[in-house]
């Protein structure tokens, strides 16, 4: 298996080559961008798993990154990195444009730097196998009513059948039966 991308966009190269060297070290191939504009050069060039992005960035911002992000591939989880008193953007990253979750700067704790990108991309990995699984149940589904549709027509056959029987008591039993089973694979 592949390692996953991850695309870091950060303007303080220092933090950017922290992170950076702290996720490759863990696994995961990481490419950097140093503004919004490189990195939306690259979110349309690569398929990335998941996105760190800084929110204050000159030209194009962290919010209008993680527009991008969603608009090429809601699957890809976005996680918003933020300085103090930027709360309320990181408020609408959240709740209004999908971010996964957002990470203080500067980043003292490391070690949630890797807890959050395991989960995020842990989501990632959920959601694609929901939409899977989804797509099979849809399928079974569709199979389903096409064979329950061939048994209600055999049926209706049947009871057509019965109903040309010169025997009343065979009619009078089996065809209120048949009808009645028909009713019930209609319903469900």
């Amino acid at each position: 298996m592949n390692p996953e991308t991850i695309l870091i966009v950060d303007d303080d190269e220092d933090i950017l080559n922290l992170i950076e060297r702290h996720l490759s070290n863990k696994g995961y191939e990481v490419l950097t961008a140093y503004d919004g504009e490189q990195a939306v050069s690259l979110i349309d060039k690569i398929q990335f798993d998941l996105v760190i992005t800084d929110l204050k960035m000159p030209k194009i911002d962290g919010i209008e990154v993680l527009k991008r992000v969603k608009e090429k591939d809601t699957a890809i989880e976005v996680v918003i990195l933020t300085g103090h008193g930027t709360m309320d953007s990181v408020i609408e990253a959240l709740r209004d444009e999908g971010a996964f979750d957002y990470l203080q700067k500067p980043l003292y704790n490391i070690k949630q730097l890797s807890f959050v990108t395991k989960k995020a991309l842990e989501r990632k990995r959920l959601r694609l196998e929901n939409q899977r699984l989804l797509e099979i149940l849809k399928d079974s589904n569709k199979r389903l009513a096409e064979k329950l549709t061939r048994v209600i027509r055999d049926l209706n056959g049947i009871i057509h059948l019965a109903s040309s029987s010169s025997d009343s008591d065979f009619k009078q039993t089996l065809i209120p039966a048949l009808e009645a089973i028909v009713e019930v694979l209609k319903v469900g």
